[in-house]
């Protein structure tokens, strides 16, 4: 609960951490924004998500932006999610079904 609430002020600076991760260069520092993007993506951003997931130059960092496309993407995020099973790098992390919430 602690991390999500440390979390949420960037929601309203999503834009400038995606920008971020865009040009992030270092392996930390990718791994480090793309979990921060994931973890604060909204509905909004599903189209941002898709568009980074493709970005073959963020490497494999780009896995942390699967739980967010599962999270908030609907029967759009499981197309998308279908459509990677068979990659090699999201492969397994796509196949695996959504935790519900309780």
């Amino acid at each position: 609960m602690g991390r999500a609430l440390a979390l949420r002020p960037v929601v309203h600076a999503w834009s400038r951490v995606r920008l971020l991760y865009s040009e992030a260069t270092g392996p930390g520092e990718k791994e480090g924004l793309a979990v921060t993007l994931a973890a604060t993506a909204t509905e909004a951003h599903l189209d941002d998500l898709v568009a980074l997931l493709r970005d073959q130059s963020r490497g494999p960092s780009r896995v942390h932006l699967l739980s967010a496309i599962k999270r908030i993407g609907g029967q759009r995020g499981q197309d998308v999610l279908d459509s990677l099973t068979s990659h090699p790098l999201f492969g397994d992390e796509a196949s695996t079904p959504a935790k519900t919430r309780t």
